[in-house]
């Protein structure tokens, strides 16, 4: 096998201005719930980009996936919340590792 390398100038991607430096909101939930949940969509998380998206409101987490040609699927958890709702996107196959 043979691979070939090319250097290309100029700057790397300011990547930490994508990353929050603090939090808004809390959640706390079970985490063999919230692993159940992503299993659940995983499948169809698969079929297109491997992204689960995620919304949270009071007492109650909403977990989904989106396959552009076969549609979407979604199922959701309790939780305690503190702070203002919001959504957030994960890859499954990432999460799934942490939460194991």
């Amino acid at each position: 096998m043979t691979v070939w390398l090319q250097l290309i100038q100029g700057n790397y991607p300011n990547y930490t201005q994508l990353i929050p430096t603090g939090h808004k909101s809390r959640l706390t939930f079970l985490v063999e719930e919230l692993t159940r949940a992503v299993k659940t969509v995983q499948g169809m998380a698969k079929d297109g980009s491997g992204i689960v998206r995620f919304r949270y409101e009071q007492g109650r987490l909403t977990v989904k996936a989106v396959a552009a040609d076969v549609g979407d699927v979604e199922t959701s958890i309790p939780i305690q919340l503190e702070g203002p709702v919001g959504w957030i996107g994960f890859s499954s196959k990432y999460l799934l590792k942490y939460l194991s």
